[in-house]
């Protein structure tokens, strides 16, 4: 009879081992993974931001970045610099109000001194009841203060002054900037256009040319705004006639004359009125006795053929 110690004993070392090798395998997958992840970890990021282009390859997604990435900025690559006072770009606008003695020959005098520093008149309106004029000139900026200066002092009474000064020299440069932006993303999409292969990336690229093409153009249009306003200050200018003479004023009489006078005033007061009254009325009356005169003939006639009544028998 076989003893049943030995093979208990042999089964517990075969326990062991596969334990013991449980364990090691699990200590190498361990040590794999780890090793793989510090691979990946320490892998260039050039390999990041190559892997969608080679897995992409459309012309829209290489013109959708239209910046440079790795370009630094202007705050990092240079420190900000101040621009000089006679370099600013400042919007100038005025509005006076003068009175003249003449109208007219206060707007010609207005005009020669804007045409004199080589501006030019914007708007004009005038009117002869009462005689006023209003002007929108233009004056170049570095002559502004003269101008507006000679406008004050010689065409008559100045009546009011309002004055206003914005100095937009960043957003000059930020307009500025963002064109040159825009034009330069434009090149770069055409040049992407020409080497398209497909019908698709063709509709894609044109499409977004013309969408780039109008916030340029929207661009521009501010950019030429700004660059039309800090060129020419604004002087809206108002003139206005002299005064007409006041009436003296008439004291009203005292005593039996004065209450005379009033009495006088009041009653002619009511037959004007009365006459107004009676005017008012009078194509209403003419209206009535157009249409009365038929009906009272047409009455008069019913009672002449009615049959006069009979007599009532007394009773006896």
């Amino acid at each position: 009879m076989v003893s049943a110690e030995p093979n208990l004993v042999g089964m517990r070392r075969i326990g062991m081992r596969k334990a013991i090798c449980l364990i090691a395998a699990a200590i190498v997958l361990s040590g794999c993974s780890s090793a793989e992840d510090s691979a990946k970890s320490s892998a260039p990021l050039t390999m990041s931001r190559e892997a969608p282009a080679a897995q992409g390859g459309s012309v829209l997604s290489a013109a959708a970045d239209t910046t440079e990435p790795d370009a630094p900025s202007v705050k990092e690559s240079a420190p900000a610099q101040v621009t000089p006072a006679d370099q600013r770009a400042v919007i100038y606008t005025a509005s006076l109000r003068v009175r003249a003695r003449k109208v007219d020959d206060a707007a010609a005098q207005a005009k020669q001194f804007v045409l004199a520093a080589e501006g030019y008149v914007a708007n004009e309106n005038s009117s002869t009841d009462p005689v006023t004029a209003s002007l929108v000139l233009k004056i170049p900026s570095e002559r502004y203060a003269t101008v507006l200066d000679q406008l004050v002092k010689q065409l008559g009474d100045k009546l009011g002054l309002e004055q206003k000064a914005e100095d937009v020299t960043e957003q000059v440069a930020d307009v500025d900037s963002r064109v040159k932006s825009a034009q330069s993303a434009l090149g770069r999409l055409r040049t992407l256009l020409s080497k398209a292969d497909t019908v698709g990336e063709v509709l894609n690229v044109s499409g977004e040319i013309d969408r780039r093409q109008a916030d340029l153009e929207s661009l521009q249009a501010r950019q030429k705004s700004l660059a039309q306003r800090t060129t020419f200050a604004t002087v809206s200018l108002s003139l206005v006639g002299p005064k007409a003479a006041a009436e003296p004023e008439k004291k009203p009489a005292g005593g039996f004359l004065g209450g005379l006078e009033n009495g006088w005033n009041a009653f002619t007061s009511f037959l004007s009125g009365l006459a107004a009254v009676a005017g008012w009325l009078l194509p209403f009356a003419g209206l009535a006795l157009l249409l009365g005169l038929p009906y009272l003939a047409l009455r008069r006639r019913r009672r002449a053929t009615r049959p006069a009544p009979e007599p009532e028998l007394e009773e006896v």
